[in-house]
C-alpha cells in the first residue's frame, strides 16, 4: 500500500485498510460510541465516511496500477440510509472516469 494511507480522517474514524488492489479493497471499523447517533445507531455519515474513502484509495490504486501516476479525488458521494441498509453511490463521473456504488 502507498504510504500516508489510513492517516488522517481514516485514523480519527478508526478506518483501517485490510486489503487494497486496483479492483478494490476491504476496509474494518470497529463501531465506537463516539460514531452513534443518541437513539444508539450508527449515524449515516459513517457509512458515507467508509465508502467514500475505500472509493478514493481504490480508485488511486486503479489509475496507479495502469500506469497514469497522480492522485484522486472524490467528486460527489449520495446516500440513503434507511434503517439497518444503506446505499452509497458516487455520482458525476470524473473526466475520462468511471462511477460506481456500493451497498453496506
Amino acid at each position: 500500500m502507498p504510504p500516508g494511507l489510513g492517516t488522517g480522517f481514516d485514523d480519527v474514524l478508526g478506518l483501517k485498510i485490510l486489503d487494497l488492489t486496483p479492483e478494490g479493497g476491504r476496509v474494518q471499523l470497529i463501531i465506537k460510541d463516539e460514531l452513534l447517533q443518541p437513539w444508539g445507531i450508527v449515524h449515516g455519515g459513517v457509512y458515507c465516511s467508509i465508502i467514500e474513502s475505500l472509493a478514493s484509495v481504490s480508485a488511486n490504486a486503479w489509475l496507479n496500477a495502469e500506469g497514469g501516476g497522480g492522485r484522486v479525488v472524490g467528486g460527489a458521494v449520495g446516500a440513503t440510509v434507511a434503517g439497518a441498509a444503506c446505499v452509497v453511490g458516487t455520482t458525476g463521473p470524473p473526466p475520462g472516469g468511471a462511477v460506481g456504488g456500493a451497498a453496506v
